[in-house]
């Protein structure tokens, strides 16, 4: 039997050991490699922006129908997303506000230096019979009152929108009330780069008093998911005579 010098003994034990002591670190370097490959497929699977890209495309949208110019438009949403925000959330005084009638609705359009705007929308009644079908926004007219059933009143803040129904009844030589209203889990709200919260329907005045119209409003709350803060809002619906108004803040 041949037996090795010790030196070489030693030689092959040694190299036996490095051995074994770069193969942990090889298995380290494929798995860490390994596992960024995985996170950045999950990454590109599930973009962060989404979200803000379908809530920014449906706020265009709106300003897009008032002729709100898209230069305006990028810096507004810019001015949201770095946590500021705009003259029409902050209630800054408007410079100009227009009232048309479009599509059986009186829409009015508050506009604000910034460019930023707020919208309010009150459902026009048709007039029928009681023969005919009620669903809709329709006037039944009676002896001495006109009885105006679930007319829609809304606003759009861009951010924010919101609407409900209302029953009222318009009287001949009488005050004017409100006969119904939506709930408040009834109202519809949307938010957009936030949150809605805190939804509230209250009906102010029943009956008109003198000049008083009868009121209702829904309130509810803007929660900003890019540190604007948060703002309530409230719409409120008036009937005085034959007269009939909505107000946002």
């Amino acid at each position: 039997m041949l037996f090795r010098p010790l030196k070489y003994q030693r030689q092959n034990i040694n190299e036996k050991r490095t051995k074994m002591s770069q193969h942990p670190r090889r298995v380290a370097a494929v798995s860490a490699a390994a596992f960024a490959v995985i996170a950045s497929s999950l990454a590109i699977a599930v973009p962060a922006s989404a979200s803000t890209s379908a809530d920014a495309a449906s706020m265009r949208e709106t300003w897009n129908a008032y002729d709100v110019p898209v230069q305006t438009q990028d810096r507004l949403l810019a001015e949201l997303t770095s946590g500021g925000t705009w003259d029409a959330l902050d209630g800054s005084a408007p410079v100009s506000t227009e009232t048309i009638v479009r599509a059986g609705t009186e829409q009015t359009v508050t506009r604000f230096a910034d460019g930023s705007i707020s919208v309010t929308e009150l459902e026009l009644p048709t007039a029928t019979d009681a023969r005919a079908s009620l669903s809709g926004c329709k006037i039944l007219s009676q002896t001495h009152y006109d009885s105006r059933r679930f007319c829609n009143v809304s606003t759009n803040v861009v951010v924010a929108s919101a609407a409900y129904t209302v029953t009222y009844r318009v009287v001949q030589g009488g005050p004017s009330s409100i006969v119904s209203r939506s709930s408040a889990s009834a109202m519809v709200t949307r938010g957009y780069l936030g949150n809605i919260s805190k939804k509230q329907m209250v009906t102010a005045r029943t009956a008109q008093s003198g000049s008083n119209p009868a009121v209702v409003i829904g309130r509810w709350t803007w929660t900003s998911n890019h540190g604007a803060g948060s703002r309530d809002y409230w719409l409120q619906f008036n009937v005085r005579g034959t007269s009939t108004w909505a107000q946002n803040n």
